[in-house]
Protein backbone atom coordinates (compact mmCIF):
# COMPACT_ATOMS: atom_id res chain seq x y z
CA UNK A 1 0.00 0.00 0.00
CA UNK A 2 2.87 2.31 0.91
CA UNK A 3 4.68 1.58 -2.36
CA UNK A 4 1.52 2.24 -4.30
CA UNK A 5 1.15 5.66 -2.69
CA UNK A 6 4.73 6.50 -3.58
CA UNK A 7 4.22 5.51 -7.21
CA UNK A 8 1.03 7.56 -7.42
CA UNK A 9 2.86 10.57 -5.96
CA UNK A 10 5.71 10.22 -8.46
CA UNK A 11 3.21 9.95 -11.24
CA UNK A 12 1.47 13.12 -10.18
CA UNK A 13 4.82 14.95 -9.93
CA UNK A 14 5.81 13.72 -13.38
CA UNK A 15 2.52 14.85 -14.86
CA UNK A 16 2.85 18.25 -13.21
CA UNK A 17 6.40 18.61 -14.56
CA UNK A 18 5.27 17.54 -18.04
CA UNK A 19 2.46 20.11 -18.01
CA UNK A 20 4.39 22.95 -16.34
CA UNK A 21 7.81 22.61 -18.01
CA UNK A 22 6.90 24.47 -21.26
CA UNK A 23 5.53 27.37 -19.22
CA UNK A 24 8.64 27.52 -17.04
CA UNK A 25 10.87 27.30 -20.09
CA UNK A 26 8.92 30.09 -21.84
CA UNK A 27 9.12 32.24 -18.70
CA UNK A 28 12.92 32.10 -18.73
CA UNK A 29 13.04 32.71 -22.49
CA UNK A 30 10.81 35.79 -22.13
CA UNK A 31 12.88 37.09 -19.25
CA UNK A 32 16.09 36.64 -21.25
CA UNK A 33 14.53 38.36 -24.29
CA UNK A 34 13.45 41.39 -22.28
CA UNK A 35 16.86 41.63 -20.62
CA UNK A 36 18.41 41.88 -24.08
CA UNK A 37 16.07 44.72 -25.07
CA UNK A 38 13.82 42.59 -27.24
CA UNK A 39 10.07 42.13 -27.44
CA UNK A 40 8.38 38.76 -26.97
CA UNK A 41 6.00 37.73 -29.73
CA UNK A 42 3.45 35.53 -27.96
CA UNK A 43 1.81 34.41 -31.20
CA UNK A 44 5.07 33.15 -32.70
CA UNK A 45 6.70 32.31 -29.40
CA UNK A 46 9.91 34.09 -30.33
CA UNK A 47 12.00 37.10 -29.34
CA UNK A 48 12.02 40.06 -31.72
CA UNK A 49 14.28 43.09 -31.85
CA UNK A 50 13.04 46.40 -33.28
CA UNK A 51 15.56 48.64 -35.07
CA UNK A 52 14.63 52.31 -34.78
CA UNK A 53 14.90 54.28 -37.99
CA UNK A 54 14.92 58.04 -38.55
CA UNK A 55 12.47 59.77 -40.85
CA UNK A 56 15.39 61.69 -42.35
CA UNK A 57 17.36 59.77 -44.90
CA UNK A 58 21.07 59.61 -44.28
CA UNK A 59 23.02 61.08 -47.18
CA UNK A 60 24.91 58.58 -49.21
CA UNK A 61 28.70 58.74 -49.02
CA UNK A 62 29.06 60.07 -52.51
CA UNK A 63 26.57 62.85 -51.72
CA UNK A 64 28.72 64.34 -48.95
CA UNK A 65 30.55 67.44 -50.12
CA UNK A 66 33.18 69.77 -48.67
CA UNK A 67 33.49 73.21 -50.26
CA UNK A 68 31.36 71.96 -53.18
CA UNK A 69 33.78 69.08 -53.79
CA UNK A 70 32.61 65.49 -53.40
CA UNK A 71 34.36 63.99 -50.39
CA UNK A 72 35.12 60.76 -52.22
CA UNK A 73 36.51 62.42 -55.34
CA UNK A 74 38.78 65.36 -54.57
CA UNK A 75 40.08 66.75 -57.87
CA UNK A 76 43.64 66.07 -58.92
CA UNK A 77 46.08 68.83 -59.86
CA UNK A 78 45.48 68.12 -63.53
CA UNK A 79 41.71 68.42 -63.05
CA UNK A 80 42.15 71.76 -61.29
CA UNK A 81 44.47 72.99 -64.04
CA UNK A 82 41.76 72.17 -66.56
CA UNK A 83 39.61 74.84 -64.88
CA UNK A 84 42.22 77.54 -65.55
CA UNK A 85 41.43 80.18 -68.21
CA UNK A 86 42.46 79.32 -71.75
CA UNK A 87 45.30 81.87 -71.83
CA UNK A 88 46.79 80.25 -68.72
CA UNK A 89 46.58 76.73 -70.16
CA UNK A 90 48.21 77.90 -73.41
CA UNK A 91 51.07 79.53 -71.53
CA UNK A 92 51.54 76.47 -69.33
CA UNK A 93 52.49 74.53 -72.46
CA UNK A 94 55.59 76.68 -72.77
CA UNK A 95 56.61 76.30 -69.12
CA UNK A 96 59.67 74.15 -68.48
CA UNK A 97 58.96 70.81 -66.82
CA UNK A 98 60.92 71.99 -63.78
CA UNK A 99 58.30 74.63 -62.87
CA UNK A 100 55.50 73.21 -60.73
CA UNK A 101 52.37 75.30 -60.13
CA UNK A 102 50.87 75.17 -56.63
CA UNK A 103 47.19 74.82 -57.57
CA UNK A 104 46.19 75.59 -53.98
CA UNK A 105 47.75 79.05 -54.19
CA UNK A 106 46.32 80.79 -57.24
CA UNK A 107 45.04 84.37 -57.46
CA UNK A 108 43.66 86.55 -60.25
CA UNK A 109 43.81 90.29 -60.84
CA UNK A 110 44.68 93.01 -63.32
CA UNK A 111 48.34 93.00 -62.36
CA UNK A 112 49.72 95.02 -65.29
CA UNK A 113 46.91 97.61 -65.35
CA UNK A 114 45.71 96.85 -68.88
CA UNK A 115 42.09 96.18 -67.93
CA UNK A 116 42.38 92.39 -68.35
CA UNK A 117 42.38 89.70 -65.71
CA UNK A 118 45.79 88.10 -65.18
CA UNK A 119 46.93 84.98 -63.34
CA UNK A 120 49.43 84.48 -60.54
CA UNK A 121 50.46 81.48 -58.48
CA UNK A 122 53.13 80.17 -56.17
CA UNK A 123 55.52 77.89 -58.06
CA UNK A 124 58.37 75.57 -57.19
CA UNK A 125 61.52 75.05 -59.23
CA UNK A 126 61.98 71.28 -59.10
CA UNK A 127 65.64 71.59 -60.10
CA UNK A 128 66.66 73.32 -56.86
CA UNK A 129 63.49 73.18 -54.73
CA UNK A 130 63.22 76.96 -54.50
CA UNK A 131 59.86 78.71 -54.34
CA UNK A 132 58.71 81.79 -56.21
CA UNK A 133 55.81 83.70 -57.70
CA UNK A 134 54.69 83.43 -61.33
CA UNK A 135 52.58 85.93 -63.26
CA UNK A 136 50.86 85.14 -66.55
CA UNK A 137 49.43 88.21 -68.27
CA UNK A 138 46.38 87.64 -70.41
CA UNK A 139 47.55 89.95 -73.20
CA UNK A 140 50.98 88.33 -73.52
CA UNK A 141 50.30 84.85 -74.85
CA UNK A 142 52.81 82.12 -73.96
CA UNK A 143 54.84 84.52 -71.81
CA UNK A 144 55.33 84.30 -68.07
CA UNK A 145 57.28 86.13 -65.38
CA UNK A 146 58.85 84.40 -62.36
CA UNK A 147 60.12 86.10 -59.22
CA UNK A 148 62.09 83.83 -56.90
CA UNK A 149 62.29 80.09 -57.63
CA UNK A 150 65.91 80.69 -58.61
CA UNK A 151 65.30 84.15 -60.10
CA UNK A 152 66.52 86.88 -57.77
CA UNK A 153 64.20 89.64 -56.59
CA UNK A 154 65.17 92.14 -53.92
CA UNK A 155 68.20 90.00 -53.09
CA UNK A 156 66.11 86.81 -52.69
CA UNK A 157 65.95 83.82 -54.98
CA UNK A 158 63.81 81.64 -52.70
CA UNK A 159 60.43 82.78 -51.39
CA UNK A 160 59.70 79.61 -49.44
CA UNK A 161 58.63 81.71 -46.46
CA UNK A 162 55.43 82.82 -48.22
CA UNK A 163 52.35 81.57 -46.35
CA UNK A 164 49.85 84.33 -47.15
CA UNK A 165 49.36 85.01 -50.86
CA UNK A 166 46.71 87.62 -51.68
CA UNK A 167 45.58 90.23 -54.19
CA UNK A 168 45.66 93.90 -53.24
CA UNK A 169 42.94 96.18 -54.66
CA UNK A 170 43.59 98.77 -57.35
CA UNK A 171 43.88 102.23 -55.80
CA UNK A 172 45.37 101.11 -52.50
CA UNK A 173 48.29 103.26 -51.36
CA UNK A 174 51.38 101.26 -50.43
CA UNK A 175 54.85 102.15 -49.18
CA UNK A 176 57.96 100.17 -48.31
CA UNK A 177 58.97 99.80 -44.67
CA UNK A 178 61.97 101.73 -43.42
CA UNK A 179 64.32 99.68 -41.25
CA UNK A 180 67.28 101.07 -39.30
CA UNK A 181 70.36 99.67 -41.00
CA UNK A 182 72.33 99.46 -37.74
CA UNK A 183 69.82 98.28 -35.15
CA UNK A 184 67.37 96.56 -37.47
CA UNK A 185 64.50 98.38 -35.79
CA UNK A 186 61.45 99.20 -37.85
CA UNK A 187 61.14 102.95 -38.38
CA UNK A 188 57.87 102.90 -40.29
CA UNK A 189 56.58 103.30 -43.86
CA UNK A 190 58.71 105.37 -46.23
CA UNK A 191 56.11 107.97 -47.21
CA UNK A 192 58.48 109.40 -49.80
CA UNK A 193 57.93 106.23 -51.83
CA UNK A 194 54.19 105.93 -51.43
CA UNK A 195 52.49 104.57 -54.53
CA UNK A 196 48.82 104.31 -55.42
CA UNK A 197 48.32 100.97 -57.16
CA UNK A 198 47.28 101.31 -60.80
CA UNK A 199 46.83 97.55 -61.06
CA UNK A 200 46.23 94.85 -58.50
CA UNK A 201 49.18 94.23 -56.22
CA UNK A 202 50.40 90.84 -55.02
CA UNK A 203 50.88 90.70 -51.27
CA UNK A 204 52.97 88.01 -49.56
CA UNK A 205 53.82 87.43 -45.91
CA UNK A 206 54.00 84.77 -43.19
CA UNK A 207 50.93 83.87 -41.15
CA UNK A 208 52.53 84.71 -37.81
CA UNK A 209 55.26 87.28 -37.38
CA UNK A 210 56.58 90.11 -39.48
CA UNK A 211 58.11 90.42 -42.90
CA UNK A 212 56.70 90.26 -46.36
CA UNK A 213 56.52 92.03 -49.66
CA UNK A 214 54.36 93.43 -52.42
CA UNK A 215 54.90 92.94 -56.14
CA UNK A 216 53.17 95.60 -58.22
CA UNK A 217 53.18 97.28 -61.65
CA UNK A 218 54.51 100.85 -61.60
CA UNK A 219 53.57 101.64 -65.18
CA UNK A 220 56.67 100.25 -66.85
CA UNK A 221 57.75 97.20 -64.84
CA UNK A 222 57.03 95.08 -61.78
CA UNK A 223 58.52 96.38 -58.55
CA UNK A 224 59.06 94.86 -55.11
CA UNK A 225 58.33 96.69 -51.87
CA UNK A 226 59.49 95.16 -48.61
CA UNK A 227 56.83 95.58 -45.90
CA UNK A 228 56.65 94.73 -42.23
Amino acid sequence: MKIRSILIGLGILGLAFFIGYPRVKQFFEIDSCLDKGGQWNYELGSCEFVVETSDEEEPEFEDLVVNNISIDSFPTELEIQETFPEYVKQTMQSLPDSILIDVDNVIYGDFNADGLQDFSSIVTNLQDGQTGIMIIEQNNSNQYLIFGAGVEINGMSNLSWVEVFETLPIGEVIAPTLVDSESGDIIGPDVSMEFKLIGNGIFMTVEEGHGGGIIFWNGTKYVWYHVE
